[in-house]
């Protein structure tokens, strides 16, 4: 029975190997036994899962998420998308399933994204590859690029805040935040070796070199929104 589960450690946390040919109730009853079982090994563990050797729904992934969370003490920061091939992607994960997990939960996507393909989340996304001319990015929260951004980002109010969009090459053919429409500017030579990030102040799309100045702005900018909301 155990065969049927191998869990492994990588740098970002955990990659838990699924037998293919076993039925999801066995993988469940398994899963449930090895984290349980090295409760003491993991304790309160800040950890990335990842789910490799099965292709499960939504429902199947968020039922293993539970049980590893409900057999232990760790917690969950993000799952890790291996999806990276030339296949039109379009991934939904519903944040509800998620909130008792973490309520900052951030997907993982590794790959580039091109023309014709689609990533939509229901959180904040890191993205480690390009998104080129053509492909979309939709998420609900902020948007981290660790590549080249070329194609279109709508990244979506959360908790009533604009999120913001981070890329190490900000040059999008669309961008959105929030209810802002926006793009970066032409001819924009002089940010163009550096990392810059995309925030609505004043009702417009600012982008900028990101330093840590501009982050606490923006910290004070969300601070701000809240108090009025409340």
């Amino acid at each position: 029975m155990s065969d049927c589960i191998l869990i492994k450690g990588n740098k970002y946390g955990l990659t838990i190997i699924l037998d293919e040919n076993a039925t999801f109730d066995l993988l469940k009853e398994t899963l449930e036994k090895k984290i349980s079982d090295a409760k003491k090994f993991f304790k309160n563990a800040k950890v990335a899962i990842s789910f490799k050797g099965r292709v499960l729904s939504d429902k199947e992934q968020q039922e293993l998420i539970h049980i590893i969370t409900s057999s232990s003490d760790m917690e969950i920061i993000c799952i890790m998308d291996d999806e990276s091939d030339n296949k039109q992607t379009s991934k939904e994960i519903s944040k509800k399933d998620l909130m008792d997990v973490n309520d900052q939960m951030a997907i993982f996507h590794r790959g580039t994204l091109r023309s014709g393909q689609q990533l939509k989340v229901d959180h904040s996304i890191i993205i480690m590859g390009d998104v080129n001319p053509g492909a979309k990015v939709v998420a609900k929260g902020n948007v981290i690029i660790l590549g080249s951004l070329k194609g279109t980002v709508d990244a979506k109010q959360y908790n009533n805040q604009y999120p913001f969009v981070v890329a190490l090459s900000m040059n999008p053919m669309q961008l959105r935040i929030g209810n802002i429409m926006g793009r970066s500017p032409d001819n924009n030579y002089s940010l163009a070796d550096q990392t810059q990030i995309a925030y609505v102040q004043d009702g417009r799309i600012c982008i900028e070199a990101l330093n840590k100045d501009i982050y606490r702005e923006l910290e004070n900018i969300d601070n701000l929104l809240v108090n009025q909301i409340n």
